[in-house]
């Protein structure tokens, strides 16, 4: 439809087969504001390591929030940042705490990213979980659209409860695999029990 097209548009999809290039070209710049900082973005939404998805949760507003929770190795995207052009602004400082200002959330990061990922954990090798859970995903619809009773129906629910911990949480965190567009794919697990991946990324990010 029109309106979603314009969604797609205005957010910097590049699922669906539209192309960052034609979702996101124009003259006007794609600005996100960081702890007070304007940043020009535009030229680096097509490289963002965690996809083009991600970044357009922030364009046009003050991303510090989902900056700070979203990087775990915070000098390495601070150096990213001020590789940016910048915009001059005035009054864009965030008025509101941000994790990055909580003690507590400083050292539960450091703690997971020295405990943590420096042994070896990180993103990805769940391949077999993936199959495991689409797997039964696929046969517990189509037990329930074959034979539709209470028993199929509070299975499917199990299963749906099942993919929005699983598949959908990790997806749309950008954490599940190593590619942008698998965890984007993947994030459409919210959308398949009803829900909605976008609006999820929005208020739960």
């Amino acid at each position: 439809s029109v309106f979603a097209k314009a969604c797609l548009q205005r957010y910097c999809f590049s699922s669906f087969n539209m192309g960052v290039e034609e979702t996101c070209s124009g003259e006007v710049p794609k600005w996100t504001v960081i702890r007070g900082v304007k940043y020009d973005v535009t030229s680096f939404i097509t490289s963002h390591p965690g996809g083009s998805h991600m970044l357009g949760l922030v364009l046009g507003r003050d991303g510090t929030a989902l900056f700070e929770s979203s990087h775990l190795n915070q000098h390495k995207s601070q150096m990213a940042l001020q590789a940016l052009p910048i915009f001059p602004s005035e009054g864009t400082k965030s008025l509101w705490g941000t994790p990055g200002s909580s003690k507590l959330y400083n050292v539960i990061r450091d703690r997971v990213r020295n405990e943590v990922v420096a042994k070896g954990a990180s993103r990805g090798g769940l391949f077999l979980h993936i199959v495991i859970i689409c797997v039964l995903s696929f046969l517990s619809y189509f037990w329930y659209l074959r034979t539709a009773s209470v028993l199929s129906g509070c299975w499917l629910g199990v299963v749906g409860a099942l993919l929005g911990l699983t598949l959908n949480h990790a997806g749309n965190h950008g954490s599940l695999t190593k590619y942008p567009r698998m965890n984007l794919f993947m994030g459409l697990a919210d959308d398949l029990i009803g829900g909605s991946s976008l609006v999820w990324r929005y208020h739960h990010q």
